[in-house]
């Protein structure tokens, strides 16, 4: 009988062993595999500062320097910039894409950051989010909401646009680029060896300039320009229209600008494209909840 209970006795053990194994097990799983996960990447090192906007008036022409795609990959250099326009080049979207409280605080930083040189554009952003968040606590929630929308599309008499044969002698102008006389009035887009997308892109800049010319607004929603022509093609295409001007603006009567149609009808005459408004298009909006002022020290 005694023997009996002794092996009973041994039988729970063994249980309770077994039991406990598997459910530290399964405790430890979670943590080993949120252990595991990545971590985001970061800078070498990098510099954070206020700068006194009383220290500004020499510095005009100040703007962002190196990073991925310069001449200088490794070292990205910000002598002068806003919240906004940091949060901008860490996420990678336009301001109106941003909802921060913030946006016209006037304060101003300086960051200086090194990183591999063969850092990715993604990488760079997710460095940068990763510096605002451990430097200024910042905190974002995204939002999907409807933007005003265009679609480009062939008119009705065929595109008048010629398909490139080879790429030109030297690089094309980067997409994101547009030129403008130095006119008042005249707006002018020239690509070349570009694709009916990246010219949506161009004139999507162009619609959202005049928008926030004319209504001095500079928070509202701006509009896109989603590529529906079906060409999948490189081109070269110029076009001359007549850039609107800010509220009251007339162009005097032998302004180059006088002659020259409005960009609706530019593409139509031009290029053989139109625009076609449409219900809207989703897009992602970055929500502020928390950022401080004050950068914490270096």
């Amino acid at each position: 009988m005694r023997s009996g209970w002794l092996v009973c006795l041994s039988l729970m053990a063994c249980a309770v062993t077994v039991l406990a194994a598997f459910v530290c097990d399964t405790a430890l799983a979670p943590l080993a595999h949120a252990q595991a996960a990545p971590a985001a990447p970061e800078f070498d090192a990098a510099s954070v500062k206020v700068v006194d906007r009383n220290s500004l008036s020499g510095r005009g022409g100040a703007r962002a320097t190196g990073g991925p795609g310069t001449a200088d990959p490794g070292r990205f250099t910000d002598n002068v910039d806003t919240m906004m326009g940091l949060l901008m080049k860490s996420f990678g979207v336009e301001s109106d894409q941003i909802v921060y409280p913030g946006r016209n605080s006037g304060d101003f930083y300086a960051v200086v950051a090194t990183m591999p040189a063969d850092t990715t554009k993604t990488q760079f952003q997710a460095m940068m989010q990763r510096l605002l968040i451990e430097r200024f606590h910042l905190a974002v929630h995204h939002e999907t909401r409807t933007f005003p929308a265009y679609e480009l599309t062939i008119d009705r008499g065929g595109p008048k646009i010629k398909e490139a044969v080879s790429p030109p002698d030297d690089p094309p102008a980067p997409a994101g680029r547009r030129t403008i006389y130095f006119q008042p009035g005249v707006g002018s887009i020239t690509m070349r060896w570009q694709t009916t997308g990246d010219l949506a892109g161009q004139i999507g800049m162009a619609l959202q300039s005049a928008q926030r010319i004319q209504t001095q607004d500079m928070t509202s929603p701006l509009p896109r320009v989603v590529d529906k022509t079906g060409l999948a093609g490189r081109y070269t295409f110029t076009m001359e229209y007549a850039q609107p001007g800010p509220p009251g603006f007339t162009p005097e009567p032998d302004s180059p600008a006088a002659g020259l149609p409005d960009l609706f009808a530019a593409l139509r005459l031009q290029l053989g494209l139109r625009l076609d408004k449409t219900a809207g298009v989703p897009v992602d909006v970055i929500v502020v909840d928390r950022v401080d002022k004050v950068p914490a020290a270096n």
